[in-house]
């Protein structure tokens, strides 16, 4: 296979991914690293999601792409593309300009014309971790002339992938040292979720805040300006929550959540960044597939879920807010016991 003679001479990598599923890629980088010996790793993302790519410390550049336009000019032509995300109109791109390697999941109709090597798993109901899925890319190649690293194999599927993570230190951001001057207990608590999870109701979460402040935190609640219009039933009355909806880009608030005690989320981008930097997390899920912690449990070394198969009349989670404030008490003890 010609194409893969050069593979240890000038090898460049292309990762396509997304910010919701960045925990998944935080592990494929290093192990892709771990089996590629000389290899250039480009992160591929949309524009928003750029921060997440530079906070990797086994990203050598981060290549910022939107729709409907063509591949960035002056790029070297990748002799792999990894598609952890398979956007239709990025493989064609992939595909027109010759990428000699295209892996992926075959999944979807689009994919299994075009990608080269591939896997057929589904996801949504096997059991297994979103992180472990996303390693199973690499499956197909990791043994192609050039590729072999003896010794190295991927982790089975119960296999902590914690480790494996590695993101650079964030700085503590001027605007939380101003807005606690006591050095009291800080947490973050993202209500909204996109739809993109099961999630408590805001009563509930109204609770749980109270509930902390009530223990001494001060609270910062994170999340786009179009969240904050369904958010009014908070107690942002209180001096110790503090409204950082709509004010932060992803490096702030990444910032943020690296130098909080805590955060409490559902299955969302923040909670997974949080837990990755090493916060403390508590993540609050749905027992059934295919939104349950089997699949999207964090990936940190302080995680609690919790879980629960009963909805409101609503359709919202029914957990209880004594129960998450009594899980943000024990996940932060065990942290500053395990330091």
């Amino acid at each position: 296979m010609p194409i893969l003679l050069h593979l240890f001479l000038d090898y460049h990598l292309l990762l396509v991914c997304r910010f919701l599923a960045v925990f998944l890629l935080l592990v494929l980088l290093l192990l892709v690293l771990l089996l590629l010996v000389l290899l250039e790793l480009i992160w591929v993302s949309r524009p928003y999601a750029r921060a997440v790519g530079d906070a990797c410390v086994d990203v050598d550049r981060v290549v910022t792409w939107s729709s409907g336009k063509a591949l960035p000019k002056g790029e070297p032509l990748p002799d792999m593309a990894v598609l952890a995300f398979p956007d239709r109109e990025l493989l064609r791109l992939l595909v027109d300009a010759k990428v000699p390697v295209l892996v992926g999941s075959k999944r979807r109709s689009h994919t299994w014309r075009h990608l080269t090597h591939g896997v057929w798993q589904s996801r949504k109901r096997s059991g297994f971790h979103e992180a472990w899925h996303g390693l199973q890319l690499i499956e197909p190649v990791r043994l192609l002339p050039g590729l072999e690293c003896q010794g190295k194999q991927l982790p089975t599927p119960n296999e902590d992938l914690t480790p494996w993570i590695r993101l650079k230190k964030r700085r503590m951001p001027e605007f939380l040292a101003s807005q606690n001057p006591s050095h009291q207990p800080r947490a973050v608590v993202h209500p909204g979720s996109h739809g993109s999870a099961n999630n408590i109701d805001v009563t509930s979460y109204a609770t749980v805040l109270e509930g902390l402040v009530r223990e001494g935190w001060q609270i910062w609640v994170t999340g786009t300006a179009m969240e904050r219009k369904s958010l009014d039933g908070l107690p942002w009355q209180h001096p110790e929550v503090v409204d950082a909806t709509g004010k932060f880009h992803l490096p702030q608030l990444m910032d943020l959540l690296a130098h909080v005690d805590v955060c409490v989320a559902a299955s969302t981008g923040p909670l997974h960044l949080a837990a990755a930097l090493g916060t403390p997390v508590v993540g609050l899920f749905g027992a059934s597939a295919p939104v349950w912690p089997e699949r999207w449990r964090p990936l940190g070394p302080w995680v609690e879920t919790l879980v629960t198969d009963e909805l409101t009349d609503a359709g919202a989670l029914n957990l209880l807010p004594q129960d998450i404030v009594a899980a943000v008490d024990r996940i932060t003890s065990a942290a500053q016991a395990g330091q």
